[in-house]
């Protein structure tokens, strides 16, 4: 199977299509995204994975930390759980960043390879 991501072919004798990570490393801020951006073009990758979310379709308003976050960010009483994750949106200027697809095509062309390699 070939196919195409933005303006690259992806497939057999093609080069990998390198996606870095870069979560919600941005922790809210478009100059720290953009510098993510420029790191993982530096290092090669043909675009950047951003998590993105709005915490209250997420999660419910008194939802506890985890063990995890309490340790690395303190307890609730001191930021709820609510609290950091806003901290962790991106705003739509962040988005306007660039994309190249959205999630669900990207789910879409999962799901194809998925179908073609058991076919």
């Amino acid at each position: 199977m070939i196919f195409k991501i933005a303006h690259k072919v992806i497939g057999e004798n093609n080069p990998i299509f390198f996606i870095a990570e870069a979560g919600v490393n941005h922790n809210g801020s478009l100059e720290k995204a953009k510098k993510l951006i420029d790191i993982a073009k530096d290092s090669g990758a043909d675009a950047v994975k951003f998590q993105s979310f709005v915490t209250e379709e997420i999660i419910l308003p008194n939802a506890p930390k985890s063990t995890y976050h309490i340790e690395t960010t303190g307890k609730d009483n001191k930021q709820s759980w609510t609290e950091l994750l806003k901290t962790q949106e991106m705003s739509k200027k962040m988005h306007s960043l660039g994309r190249i697809g959205t999630p669900e095509s990207v789910i879409n062309i999962a799901k194809q390879l998925i179908v073609d390699k058991n076919s």
